[in-house]
């Protein structure tokens, strides 16, 4: 196997070289250099095929689907936030090789980093962010709450935010058994996001409970604003390329 093919399946993370990616995330605390890393990984390895001119073998696009419905598969059973951004990470680079264009890869990216930002705010105020803890996120912390459903949502691909037109674009680019095994990576992981937001918004926040300050207005402008910029993204894509 090539070496720069070999380099490229790490970056566009294909099991088992994925783990690599896995590591080097959980290694990387904070949520700015996560959010980095969410968005340097994929096109580095984009630019490493572009770079070395390597035309993928047409055994490369299976092995992306099956790991990507593996990853899909085993967050159903994730209960950290930071581990599933992590595994949808995984998944969705994979699936790049399916359509390897920069463009793509940054409306699939963008959303995963500003996950990464969001997620850090929880773990600030309430020292992790897993399903269970903190409990009732929207009735301590609405602002923040409604800011972390909203950027998981964009993460998973609901239209008409920018990831949802790359699903699209890879479904229409796809062979039909490929396209087919598109649909049920993207139901798994729409399942996967409602157990996780079920587990971290729902419930019955305690009297005695502290109550970190909340996300501020700043903080919600700017969610705001990242947000309207994937929905543009979204429409260019849809406008220009599908």
């Amino acid at each position: 196997m090539n070496p720069k093919l070999i380099l490229a399946a790490c970056l566009l993370p294909l099991f088992p070289f994925s783990l690599i990616f896995n590591a080097v995330f959980a290694w990387i605390r904070p949520p700015l250099a996560r959010a980095a890393l969410l968005l340097g990984w994929p096109l580095s390895g984009l630019w490493v095929l572009a770079a070395s001119g390597i035309t993928p073998p047409d055994w490369i696009v299976p092995w992306a689907l099956a790991t990507a419905l593996l990853y899909a598969l085993r967050a159903l059973t994730l209960r950290d936030a930071g581990q599933w951004l992590a595994y949808l990470s995984v998944s969705l680079g994979a699936l790049l090789w399916v359509q390897p264009e920069p463009a793509l890869a940054w409306a699939m990216s963008a959303p995963l980093a500003l996950l990464a930002l969001v997620l850090g705010a929880i773990v600030k105020r309430y020292g992790a962010a897993f399903a269970g803890y903190p409990d009732a996120l929207a009735a301590r912390s609405p602002r923040l709450a409604g800011v972390f459903a909203l950027a998981v949502l964009a993460a998973i691909g609901t239209p008409p935010l920018s990831s949802f037109f790359v699903w699209l674009s890879w479904a229409l680019t796809a062979t039909p058994g490929a396209a087919v095994v598109l649909l049920v990576v993207w139901l798994l992981w729409s399942w996967a996001a409602i157990r996780l937001l079920q587990g971290l918004l729902v419930g019955e926040a305690l009297p005695e409970a502290a109550r970190p300050v909340d996300l501020g207005r700043a903080g919600v402008w700017l969610a705001a604003l990242a947000l309207v910029a994937l929905l543009a993204g979204g429409l260019w894509i849809a406008g220009g390329r599908i």
